[in-house]
C-alpha cells in the first residue's frame, strides 16, 4: 500500500510538471511513470572518509548597528592543495522562517563532511533575520552581498568561479531562489545570476508570497508585512514571470501536500520558460521538511542526497 501510494503521488508531480524534467525519490526502487528501466540510479551517499573540516568565518560586509554575525559567512575548505583551477563550491543558506536560525547549525558538520568527501568548499552564510518587524528585502540583499565577497575572493579561497552552487532549505530556500530570480540583487554588486553555476532549493518555505500555505501566513506577515506589491517583489515564482532568464540549472525539491507540490511546479515551470535549462523537480512524499535539512549529505541517505548528488554532478562535476 506504501509503494502504491508513493507512486501515485509520484505520478501527480509527473503531471503538474508537464514538460520539466521529473525525479521521483523512491526509497524502495521503484521508479517513477515513463522512466526507463535502463536508466542509472542516482548515486547513494559517498560513506565519510573525511571529517568536516574547521569552518573558518569571514564578515561579508559591514553596517552600522547590525549584529556582525548577521554579516558574517563561514568556510568550510577540504584538506589539502587545491586542484589547479581551484574547487568547486557550495553556498548554503539556512532556513529558519526568515526569523531565526544560524550559519552554524547542527546539521552543518554533516554537510560540510558531505562537501570535503566530494573535494568542494563549503560556505554557509547569514543574514538579518526579521524578529520584530519586516526587514525585507535586507535578507535578500545579504546573501546577494555574501555571493559577491565569495565571488571576488574565489583565488584566496581556492574556489573555482565557474563552478559555485546557492543551495538553501526553507526560508533560506526562498531566498535563494529570490537572489536567483531577480536580477537586483546581484547586480547591486555588478554581478548576475548567471555568476553561479546552479541552484538547489530544499522544501522552499513559499515560492509565490502572495498565496502561501495558511500555515505559514503568520511567518510571512512578520517577515514581509502585508503590502501586496512588497509579496510580490518578495515572490521568486513571480519575479521569474515579470523579468525572464537567464537563469542557473535549477534543482527544486518538494514535499508536502498537493498545494506545496504544485507551488513548487509552479516555480519549477517559470524557471524553465525564463531558459536556458529546463527545471529538475524532485518529490520526496515520505520526507518531512526537516527530513530535508537533516539528512542532505548523512551518510547512507536515500530520501535527499542521491537526487541532490546527481543534479550536482551535472552542473559542478
Amino acid at each position: 500500500m506504501r509503494n502504491a501510494n508513493r507512486t501515485a503521488r509520484s505520478s501527480r508531480a509527473v503531471a503538474l510538471a508537464c514538460a520539466l524534467t521529473v525525479a521521483a525519490l523512491a526509497l524502495s526502487g521503484c521508479q517513477r511513470p515513463g522512466a526507463r528501466a535502463d536508466s542509472p540510479a542516482a548515486p547513494a551517499a559517498p560513506a565519510p572518509t573525511v571529517s568536516a573540516p574547521t569552518p573558518v568565518t569571514y564578515p561579508y560586509e559591514q553596517i552600522a548597528g547590525v549584529d556582525p554575525n548577521l554579516l558574517s559567512l563561514d568556510v568550510y575548505t577540504p584538506a589539502g592543495p587545491a586542484p589547479t583551477g581551484g574547487r568547486a563550491a557550495l553556498v548554503w543558506v539556512h532556513g529558519g522562517a526568515w526569523q531565526t536560525g544560524d550559519k552554524a547549525n547542527d546539521t552543518m558538520t554533516t554537510k560540510a563532511a558531505w562537501a570535503a568527501q566530494h573535494d568542494r568548499v563549503l560556505v554557509s552564510v547569514n543574514y538579518r533575520l526579521a524578529t520584530d518587524a519586516p526587514t525585507w528585502p535586507e535578507p535578500a540583499q545579504d546573501v546577494a552581498a555574501a555571493l559577491d565577497w565569495v565571488l571576488a575572493r574565489t583565488d584566496q579561497l581556492g574556489i573555482d568561479p565557474a563552478h559555485i552552487a546557492l543551495l538553501g532549505h526553507s526560508a533560506g530556500a526562498h531566498l535563494a531562489a529570490e537572489v536567483l530570480a531577480d536580477p537586483v540583487y546581484l547586480a547591486a554588486h555588478s554581478r548576475q545570476r548567471t555568476d553561479l553555476a546552479c541552484l538547489v532549493t530544499l522544501d522552499a518555505a513559499s515560492y509565490d508570497l502572495t498565496a502561501p500555505d495558511p500555515g505559514i501566513s503568520g511567518m510571512v506577515r512578520t517577515a514581509f508585512g502585508d503590502d501586496p506589491a512588497t509579496l510580490a517583489q518578495a515572490s521568486p515564482t513571480l519575479r521569474l514571470q515579470a523579468v525572464g532568464g537567464p537563469v542557473p540549472a535549477t534543482l527544486v525539491v518538494t514535499r508536502g501536500m498537493p498545494a506545496r507540490v504544485a507551488d513548487a511546479t509552479s516555480y519549477a515551470h517559470a524557471v524553465t520558460a525564463a531558459g536556458p535549462h529546463q527545471a529538475t523537480l524532485v518529490d520526496a512524499p515520505d520526507a518531512s521538511h526537516q527530513d530535508l535539512n537533516a539528512l542532505l549529505g548523512a551518510p547512507g541517505d536515500q530520501v535527499v542526497t542521491p537526487a541532490v548528488d546527481t543534479f550536482l554532478a551535472g552542473c559542478l562535476g
